[in-house]
């Protein structure tokens, strides 16, 4: 949480787990879920799981994900953008702060898998959020693994309190 900057976090057994349980569990049938088309299958399986709709975008076109917003807005209960900060099989940046402003225009949440920009990239390693000069609060989920770059085990889930106490004792 330090780390990023977040009220708080809560640590999995693993990056995978991480992806599975967190939007597994936090989304349901009554919620739309629009993910870039090449989100890493963790994301995939927690959307699956969730019941939530799901609908991918073209890789990086925050364009087409704001058009499937405007199309699907008033339907769900909860529509949740989901992108990762450095794409592991590409290596490519995602455009984080053009979805961020989408997600100040509408009423949407952001879920980041930081797997591979968390050591990667920013001026101190600090991942997307600190590529692109970004707050803590710019996202509602800064996902990411303590396996890769932080040299340990597990995942993590960080953001507001509010969020992680209710992740915590559901």
């Amino acid at each position: 949480a330090k780390l990023l900057g977040a009220e708080d976090a809560m640590v999995f057994a693993s990056g995978h787990a991480t992806n599975v349980t967190v939007i597994g569990h936090f989304f349901n049938s009554t919620d739309l879920i629009v993910y870039d088309e090449l989100s890493h299958n963790s994301v995939i399986e927690g959307c699956i799981l969730s019941g939530a709709r799901r609908i991918p975008f073209k890789h990086n076109d925050y364009r087409q994900c704001e058009k499937i917003i405007a199309e699907n807005i008033g339907h769900y209960q909860k529509i949740a953008i989901v992108v990762e900060g450095v794409y592991s099989m590409d290596g490519d940046i995602s455009p984080l702060d053009e979805f961020v402003k989408l997600r100040n225009a509408w009423p949407v949440l952001i879920y980041v898998d930081e797997a591979h920009s968390i050591g990667t990239i920013g001026r101190t390693g600090r991942g997307i959020q600190e590529y692109f000069d970004l707050r803590p609060d710019d996202a509602d989920f800064w996902m990411g693994t303590l396996s890769k770059s932080l040299a340990s085990n597990g995942g993590y889930i960080a953001g507001k309190r509010t969020l992680i106490d209710y992740l915590r004792y559901t």
